[in-house]
């Protein structure tokens, strides 16, 4: 976690010594974020333990957009496009899945972003299907986003298209610790 936080809601800096006990307690995982077919997220005696390839449980939910007159495609919601920028996040770990996450995220909010996420293992598992593996690995990965590629690859990809807040990379790590943080909240709430 960043020792500069002074950026964060007091929230987020009320509750930091929660959070990062809560990535740390199962033992001190090592992620290896470089293929979707195996993320390991530890081991356990020996075995390695963690993401083995994704699997999609549910049709994608989309909407039409468009003139009823006008033949246009299904597009998906802005909360399927958020769950597939999550997924894709676990499986190339790309600067820019992080980025397009946290533009995602900035209209709706990290609660709602949050409560999305947080029920992701409706709609993917890993190979394994042991039901809760993907929304803590996306917990993990948001928390401390560490692309395999520099986030000026992010900026060379968009060409000039970002502007604003989402020039600085900090604002894509801000946006994606606070959506880890509120499905930390929400996790911590639901044990009460």
């Amino acid at each position: 976690m960043p020792t500069d936080t002074a950026s964060w809601p007091p929230e987020w800096r009320e509750n930091l010594g929660v959070y990062q006990e809560a990535l740390t307690a199962d033992g001190g995982h090592a992620l290896t974020r470089e293929t979707c077919s195996e993320i390991p997220a530890g081991d356990l005696g020996g075995i390695e333990t963690g993401l083995r390839g994704i699997i999609r449980l549910r049709p994608l939910e989309s909407i039409t957009v468009g003139d009823l007159y006008v033949a246009t495609p299904p597009v998906p919601t802005r909360e399927e496009a958020l769950r597939i920028k999550a997924c894709l996040i676990l499986c190339r770990n790309q600067s820019s899945d992080y980025l397009d996450l946290a533009v995602l995220v900035c209209p709706m909010g990290p609660n709602k972003a949050a409560a999305v996420l947080s029920g992701m293992d409706a709609y993917y598992a890993g190979q394994n299907r042991d039901g809760s593996a993907v929304s803590s690995q996306i917990v993990r990965q948001l928390a401390d986003p560490q692309p395999k590629d520099a986030p000026e690859t992010a900026k060379q990809e968009y060409m000039g298209a970002l502007s604003g807040q989402w020039l600085d990379w900090s604002a894509t790590v801000d946006a994606c610790r606070g959506v880890a943080a509120q499905m930390l909240t929400e996790v911590e709430a639901s044990w009460r």
